[in-house]
């Protein structure tokens, strides 16, 4: 994407956070909101630097897990719409749209909802090569410093921190799962 869009085309910059040209009091650390907040002559022209930087890692962060929930969602609705309660619905004369709505989505996202907080992990690491590879500064980028510096107390408290979100995003999203889908709250019930 830096090649085409950035070297070929040259419509985005390759890296960075804003053009240097700007002067942004770091308030929050964010660069869109330190933006927003600045005083300056060339309010406008920073945040429109801020922008244009941000949308290539944001498009590379955003393509994978869409395309990943796409596949499952593809998967999903595929599996339900060859069942017997589908063929019911057409035949009592339902169209389209209601047997999508009423009875495809609702059966076709309860089993998706786990696979989201797994998902997490893969999108901490795409996010980790993002930071290094437009040059953001964040916990990923320090990651990696602390890689290449052989920081062996930072290399644990980095990994032990995303280990924590990655465990309770994915503990979360169960439990989200498991209250959204009939199946697995019938079997909460047995249990009990």
């Amino acid at each position: 994407m830096i090649m085409y869009f950035s070297l070929n085309y040259q419509w985005f910059p390759v890296a960075g956070r804003y053009d240097l040209l700007y002067e942004i009091d770091h308030v929050t650390g964010f660069a869109l909101i330190d933006a927003l907040l600045s005083d300056g002559p060339y309010r406008k022209e920073a945040l429109q630097s801020v922008i244009e930087h941000m949308i290539l890692p944001c498009l590379v962060l955003a393509l994978s897990p869409t395309m990943q929930v796409i596949r499952m969602m593809r998967t999903s609705v595929t599996e339900v719409m060859s069942q017997n309660y589908i063929r019911a619905a057409r035949i009592r004369g339902l169209s389209n749209y209601e047997i999508v709505i009423e009875h495809v989505l609702r059966n076709a996202i309860p089993p998706i909802i786990p696979k989201l907080g797994v998902q997490l992990s893969s999108m901490i690491t795409l996010a980790i090569m993002t930071e290094s590879i437009f040059n953001w500064p964040g916990v990923g980028r320090w990651l990696l410093d602390a890689l290449s510096n052989q920081d062996y107390a930072s290399i644990q408290a980095g990994v032990l921190v995303v280990a924590t979100i990655v465990l309770a995003a994915s503990i979360v999203s169960d439990l989200i799962g498991a209250m959204i889908n009939p199946l697995v709250r019938k079997e909460w019930y047995a249990v009990r």
